[in-house]
C-alpha cells in the first residue's frame, strides 16, 4: 500500500500543480474538488495535502530491495452514516445525545441507506425518519430526508398509476428511482469526511487468521523469519511473488534450456525458469514444514505481457494461465493468492488504462479489471478449489472523489486526476456496480490496505488523541478505514469476509522522503497501536477474518534509508520490536493483552 505513493516528491508536485489549479477554477467559479483528502475543500490549515498511503508492500516498492544472496527481490457510492466518536461516554461531546441513541440513528440511517441503495423508498424514508426520532439533530439524516422524501413519493406515486392501469408491479419488483435527465448513473456520494460507521459487535463467525508479510526469498534468514512467525503464534506469512521473474518466452527458453521448464497450460505452451521456481519452492516447503500457511501475492506481468505504461496483464487469460500453473505446482500447500495488487492505481493498473472514458462511468479500467479477477478465479479454482482467492486489495487515497461532484467531474482538472487514482470507496462502489455485482462471483475474502500514518487505531476524523496534525481530516489517513469499505460492501448486499493484507505503522529516526510520519510513532507508542488494532479487530469486526502485519523482517534486508525498514517488526538482529512483542502477547494469551506497556 505504501508503494503506491512510495514517491512522495512525484506525488507532491501533482498536488503542487493541482493546488494552482484549484485557484484557477475557483476564479471561474467552478465547483472543482482537487483535495487528496476532501471533497468540497481544501486541506485544513496544518494538514498535509500529499501523502504516500501508509501500509505495506505493494509491488511497486519491492523492486527498491535487490536480491539477497542469489535469490529474487521480495515482491515484496454512497451516503455515509457516522458514528459515535471513539472513547465517548454518556452523550456524544456537543450533542447533548446519549451515546446509545446516537449509535441507534447512526445504524438506523446505514439500513435507510442499504433500502435505497435498493430502489426500496418507502422503507428508507421510514428508517431515517426513526434516524431523526432517535437523533433529532443528526445532519446526514437530515439530508438525507430532504433527498429521500421527494423520490418515495414521486415513487409511490407510480406504483399507484400502475396499480390503477391494472399493471401490479411484479412481485418484490420496485419501481425505478426518478433522477436528473441527462445525469450519468452513479454510486451515492461517499462523503469522505464522514465518520466510519461503528457496527454493534456480532459473534466471530470463523477464528481471526494471523500473518506477517516477510520476505522470505533470503536463504541464509528464512529460518529465522519462520521462527519469528511461529514464536509470535501467528500461523500465516505473505510473500509477494513477481510474475515477471518466472514466466519467459520461447526464445529464452530456446537459449537457456537447461534453465527452462515448459508446460502446456489450456493448450497454450508456457515457459518457466528453473531456477526461480526452486527459490519459490523452498518457502513453499520450509514454510510447509514449520507450520506456516502461506498467502502468495501476485503482482508485475512480464513485459511481453504487460499492458503499456504498466504492470497489469493485457489480456486476462495469461494471468489465469499463470495463477492455474502456480495452483496446481503447490496444490494443497499454498492456502491463499491475491491475484494482484491496487489496481485503483494508474502505475499499477496502466497510465492510460485507469479511467480513459472519464467522466464516464463506470471507468473502463474498472470494467477490465472485473474480466481479469474472473479469470484469476477461475484460474486458481480449476487446479485447487481449496485455495482460497482474495480480491486484490485496494490503496486508500482520497483522489478521485472530485467525480462525485457533477459539475466537478467534467473540469479538465478532474479528468485527469481519477486518470491517475481513484478513491478505493469509489473503486469499489463502481465494482459492484459492473454487470450487476459480477464481481462477487469472483472472490473469497475482500482485501483491504488500511494504513495507520501517525494515527492511533482508534482514531478517526472525528476522534483524535495525537498532538500530531499531519495526516488527519481524511478517512484514508486512518487504519478504521477498513469500516467504511464494509459499509459499502454491506450496501451492495455482500457478506463476505474481510482479510487486510497489509496493515502496520512505520517507526523510524531518520526522514525519508514520503513517509516522514514515522518520526511521529517512537517504538513503543507503535508496540501499543499493533496490540490495540488486535484487540479492536477481534473484538468489534467479527468480518474480519485475516490481519496481516506488515512487515516483519525487512528490517534485516534493506537499509535504514529504505522506507520499508520503518515498517519492521523486528531488527536487523532478528530482536523484537515493541509492535512484535505485542502483537505476540495478543495472539499467545488468547487474544487479549496482558502486558501493560501494550496497552495504550
Amino acid at each position: 500500500m505504501l508503494i503506491a505513493w512510495g514517491a512522495g516528491a512525484r506525488r507532491e508536485a501533482w498536488w503542487a500543480g493541482a493546488a494552482a489549479l484549484v485557484l484557477v477554477l475557483a476564479t471561474l467559479g467552478a465547483t472543482l474538488v482537487l483535495s487528496r483528502r476532501g471533497a468540497s475543500r481544501l486541506p485544513a490549515e496544518g494538514v498535509a495535502s500529499p501523502a504516500p498511503a501508509a501500509g505495506g508492500a505493494a509491488e511497486g516498492r519491492e523492486a527498491s530491495a535487490a536480491p539477497v544472496g542469489g535469490a529474487p527481490a521480495g515482491a515484496n457510492s454512497v451516503e455515509e452514516a457516522p458514528a459515535a466518536p471513539d472513547g465517548a461516554a454518556g452523550s456524544a461531546p456537543g450533542t447533548g445525545v446519549p451515546e446509545g441513541a446516537r449509535a441507534r440513528a447512526v445504524d438506523l440511517l446505514g439500513a435507510a441507506a442499504a433500502e435505497r441503495q435498493q430502489g426500496r423508498l418507502g422503507p428508507a424514508l421510514d428508517l431515517a425518519q426513526q434516524a431523526t426520532a432517535a437523533w433529532p439533530d443528526y445532519p446526514e439524516a437530515g439530508q438525507f430526508l430532504s433527498e429521500v422524501a421527494p423520490q418515495a413519493t414521486a415513487q409511490a406515486q407510480g406504483a399507484q398509476a400502475t396499480a390503477q392501469a391494472g399493471r401490479p408491479p411484479a412481485s418484490g419488483a420496485t419501481v425505478p428511482v426518478p433522477g436528473a435527465a441527462g445525469e450519468t448513473p452513479r454510486p451515492a456520494p461517499a462523503g469522505p469526511d464522514s465518520p466510519a460507521p461503528r457496527a454493534p459487535a456480532a459473534p466471530r463467525p470463523a477464528p481471526l487468521v494471523y500473518g506477517f508479510q516477510a520476505e522470505l526469498f533470503h536463504t541464509p534468514t528464512r529460518p529465522q523469519a519462520l521462527a519469528a512467525i511461529k514464536g509470535a503464534g501467528f500461523g500465516w506469512a505473505k510473500q509477494q511473488a513477481r510474475w515477471e521473474d518466472y514466466e519467459i518466452q520461447a526464445g529464452e527458453c530456446a537459449r537457456d534450456p537447461g534453465n527452462c521448464l515448459q508446460e502446456a497450460i489450456n493448450g497454450r505452451p508456457k515457459y518457466f525458469r528453473k531456477n526461480r521456481l526452486e527459490w519459490l519452492d523452498a518457502i513453499v516447503a520450509d514454510g510447509g514444514a514449520a507450520g506456516v500457511s502461506l498467502l502468495l501475492s501476485v503482482v508485475r506481468a512480464p513485459d511481453f505481457y504487460a499492458a503499456p505504461g504498466g504492470h497489469s496483464p493485457a489480456e486476462p487469460e495469461t494471468l489465469a494461465d499463470f495463477l492455474q500453473f502456480l495452483a496446481g505446482r503447490y496444490r494443497g500447500k499454498v492456502k491463499a493468492i491475491e491475484p494482484w495488487n491496487e489496481q485503483n492505481l494508474a502505475w499499477e493498473w496502466g497510465s492510460a488504462r485507469l479511467w480513459p472514458n472519464a467522466p464516464a462511468a463506470p471507468p473502463q479500467g474498472v470494467v477490465e479489471f472485473v474480466r481479469l479477477q474472473r479469470a484469476a478465479y477461475r484460474g486458481v479454482k480449476a487446479a485447487d478449489p481449496s485455495i482460497i482467492v482474495v480480491l486484490p486489495a485496494l490503496t486508500p487515497t482520497g483522489l478521485g472523489e472530485c467525480w462525485q461532484d457533477s459539475q466537478a467531474r467534467t473540469q479538465g482538472g478532474c479528468v485527469e486526476q481519477v486518470k491517475t487514482a481513484i478513491d478505493d470507496r469509489l473503486y469499489l462502489e463502481f465494482l459492484y456496480s459492473v454487470n450487476n455485482g459480477e464481481i462477487k462471483q469472483y472472490y473469497d475474502v475482500l482485501g483491504v490496505h488500511p494504513g495507520g500514518y501517525n494515527n492511533p487505531p482508534d482514531d478517526f476524523i472525528d476522534h483524535k488523541t495525537v498532538p500530531t496534525t499531519t495526516y488527519k481530516g481524511h478517512g484514508s489517513f486512518y487504519v478504521r478505514r477498513y469500516q467504511q469499505l464494509r459499509e459499502v460492501q454491506l450496501r451492495h448486499g455482500d457478506t463476505k469476509p474481510m482479510w487486510f493484507t497489509e496493515v502496520g505503522w512505520s517507526s523510524t529516526h531518520r526522514v525519508i522522503a514520503g513517509y516522514e510520519y514515522g518520526r511521529d510513532n517512537s517504538e513503543a507508542a507503535r508496540g501499543q497501536y499493533v496490540a490495540r488494532l488486535l484487540e479492536q479487530i477481534y473484538a468489534e469486526a467479527p468480518y474480519v477474518t485475516g490481519v496481516f502485519l506488515w512487515n516483519l523482517n525487512f528490517r534485516t534486508v534493506v537499509p535504514e534509508t529504505d522506507e520499508k525498514y520503518g515498517f519492521g517488526l523486528v531488527n536487523p538482529d532478528f530482536s523484537p520490536t515493541p509492535g512484535y512483542t505485542c502483537a505476540a502477547d495478543f495472539v499467545k494469551s488468547g487474544n487479549r493483552i496482558t502486558r501493560p506497556e501494550c496497552r495504550r
